[in-house]
């Protein structure tokens, strides 16, 4: 029958009461007592985990120290033999586990090319990069270039003679912006003022 909560704070407060009022002999039974009883349920549950234990797992552990003794028996028997061995017998010896490692890399790839899928991803090469005159998107860029290209004029100024791409001209003279602003007779790079070097001479033309 379960208790209420009434019930097990009353239970509580006797036994808080019952603690107060033992004496120090009393109270030194009880803890000993107590503590008695939690070895032995220690003990208990050892041997029920002992008695549950798989007897293979105990041989197994009275075997490993024998085993690592042999191993290291071994291992010392092959470092001597190592140590032993002549120039050429080791040149052999390193040679066939060349072989065998390069064999057993051989093994690995073909099993990877074998489980790998038939429609393998297309290998990207330089040339898959490079763009090719019948891609519509090479044709576009090419064709904005020659638009933008067109719309370029090579203008010539009256008094300084210059000429290049885009440059700006004052259209009631005929001049560049740098002429124009000029308001010395003769102009400063003009060619009444000895500064238009002629035309160009045949070395330094392309």
């Amino acid at each position: 029958m379960a208790l209420t909560e009434e019930q097990r704070l009353r239970n509580k407060a006797r036994r808080r009461e019952k603690l107060a009022q033992e004496s120090k002999e009393e109270r030194e039974d009880r803890l000993s007592k107590r503590n008695a009883r939690d070895r032995a349920r220690r003990a208990e549950k050892r041997r029920t985990v002992e008695q549950n234990e798989p007897q293979e797992n105990n041989a197994r552990r009275r075997e490993k120290p024998a085993q690592e003794s042999k191993e290291e028996r071994d291992n010392a028997r092959r470092r001597e033999k190592l140590a032993q061995e002549s120039k050429e017998e080791r040149e052999e010896r390193l040679s066939k586990r060349n072989a065998r490692d390069r064999a057993r890399r051989a093994e690995k790839r073909r099993t990877v090319e074998q489980n790998e899928p038939q429609e393998k991803r297309p290998r990207l090469t330089l040339a898959s990069f490079l763009p090719t005159f019948g891609d519509c998107k090479v044709q576009d860029t090419l064709k904005k270039f020659h638009m933008e290209m067109s719309t370029i004029t090579v203008a010539a100024c009256s008094a300084c003679q210059e000429s290049f791409p885009g440059m700006v001209m004052v259209p009631r003279h005929g001049e560049c912006t740098r002429c124009s602003r000029d308001r010395g007779t003769p102009k400063l790079y003009s060619e009444e003022n000895n500064m238009h070097p002629g035309a160009i001479p045949s070395q330094l033309k392309v």
